[in-house]
């Protein structure tokens, strides 16, 4: 059996490729989805859990769109909160892509039900040691996708996670330490997150991207901004030409 591992370097993900590696029979993939728009830190942990566990960590990337800023220009928007659009183009067709290529027969997931209350009531009627069909667990995920999604982490808490790997001698992702978070830097439907972000020099390049971007759309006749609310949108502009001058 082929078994796809969705991996971040989150601590979900990490508790859940330790488990599948403890607990299950296979041939085992870890996936991450690159959005080439990652802390430096997070492509290092991932090394580090390549070689601290000693299996390859598949990283996949968009075909159509060399990653996050190559993705703005050329939809000519920037994503929001209620477009979603990089998460769908910048990692679930690449892993639905790895799916079928590799012919995986389950996908294995980290959600957990205390992490939202959109989750605790989305999938408060899944069932952990089951498997679903990829279209009814993902509506995104088209219904010619023969991988059946597992979540075996559903009812662990943050602190049952956190333990887990520990146990394992296995370390936490620093950026939890910086952040509180990991994934994308910064994340731009979080306006708290390109906020935190310039906090240090490579968050305030990247903010100096993304506005830089925005003003050659703007140019272009293109009405978008860095973010959706303006008063919020020229805060973080002022922010960054403060940070810049330092």
């Amino acid at each position: 059996m082929k078994i796809a591992v969705g991996v971040s370097g989150g601590k979900d993900s990490t508790a859940l490729l330790l488990w599948v590696l403890e607990n299950i029979e296979g041939e085992i993939y870890p996936v991450f989805a690159d959005t080439k728009w990652e802390h430096p830190l997070n492509y290092e942990y991932l090394d580090y859990l390549q070689d601290s566990l000693g299996l390859k960590i598949y990283k996949v990337t968009c075909e159509r769109f060399d990653g996050m800023l190559d993705l703005i220009k050329r939809k000519k928007i920037f994503p929001s909160y209620h477009r979603r659009f990089c998460t769908h183009y910048l990692k679930e067709k690449p892993v639905i892509k790895f799916l079928k290529e590799n012919d995986i027969d389950v996908y294995m997931l980290g959600i957990r039900l205390d992490e939202s209350l959109y989750r605790s009531k989305k999938y408060a009627n899944f069932d952990p040691n089951k498997c679903y069909k990829a279209s009814d667990a993902f509506k995104q995920y088209p219904k010619s996708l023969k991988t059946c999604i597992r979540l075996p982490l559903l009812r662990w808490s943050e602190d049952d996670v956190v333990k887990y790997i520990k146990s394992k001698g296995i370390k936490i992702n620093p950026l939890y330490e910086k952040y509180g978070r990991v994934g994308c830097f910064p994340c731009l439907i979080s306006f708290k997150d390109m906020i935190a972000v310039m906090g240090e020099p490579l968050g305030v390049r990247r903010i100096g991207e993304l506005l830089k971007v925005e003003e050659e759309l703007n140019s272009e006749g293109y009405h978008t901004r860095i973010y959706p609310d303006a008063n919020k949108a020229e805060k973080i502009r002022e922010l960054y030409y403060k940070k810049k001058f330092i």
